[in-house]
């Protein structure tokens, strides 16, 4: 297909996959596999051929609903932190998509592909997540990356059971802490999940991502 289309893309690469073996290299493969299914049920994901994992230790996704992409970024880290996989960094490019192909990634026409690498290519410091938009408007774009590094910092300190009530809370369903307790094995308690998420920063990310999805991204992308 070809048309001019705003989307987020998100770019994830395996930290220092040369020291890692084999096995736990394929082992967060499956792992971003799976976690990528669920996301589906709540946001469109476009994955061309050969677009994943093709240098090995890599990925892409393309969302049509650019909104989306902080409730993703961070779904897809708290699942491979709760499965406790390799750390990955994650580039997240805000801007137009001309031409999709299911065909090689050079046919795609793509400049949210483009922001996407520069954002993964340039990492504050020990951040593992980064934004870049086109500067339309600068400050707007220092905020949203000021905010990104922010909620980034705090998800490097979930621990594995953080990341997995995080996992339950990120559903846009919005579950109840009695409907988290209920669905986990075995069972827990209100006040259990309650005191993990707040180890876990919930209150604050779960702002900011409100934040990102209500922002006019039609308006503000140019």
């Amino acid at each position: 297909m070809s048309h001019l289309r705003h989307y987020a893309v998100l770019t994830g690469r395996i930290i220092r996959s040369n020291r890692l073996k084999q096995e736990e290299i394929d082992r967060t493969r499956a792992a971003f596999d799976e976690a990528v299914s669920p996301i589906r049920k709540w946001c469109p994901v476009i994955i061309p051929d050969n677009m994943k994992f093709s240098d090995g230790n890599s990925w892409r996704l393309l969302l049509p609903r650019p909104h989306r992409a902080m409730r993703v970024a961070l779904f897809l880290r708290a699942s491979l932190v709760a499965g406790g996989h390799a750390r990955t960094r994650w580039g997240i490019g805000l801007g137009y998509v001309e031409q999709i192909s299911t065909g090689a990634p050079e046919s795609i026409t793509c400049e949210a592909c483009s922001l996407s690498d520069s954002a993964l290519a340039k990492f504050p410091g020990s951040a593992q997540m980064n934004l870049a938009m086109l500067p339309s408007a600068p400050a707007l774009s220092k905020w949203v990356c000021t905010s990104v590094h922010l909620c980034d910092s705090l998800v490097q300190q979930w621990t594995r059971r953080q990341a997995q009530l995080v996992l339950l809370a990120l559903d846009p369903a919005e579950l109840t802490q009695d409907e988290m307790a209920a669905s986990l094995q075995p069972v827990v308690s209100r006040q259990a999940v309650s005191k993990v998420l707040r180890g876990a920063h919930w209150a604050v990310l779960e702002r900011a991502i409100h934040q990102f999805e209500h922002t006019a991204w039609e308006e503000v992308l140019p």
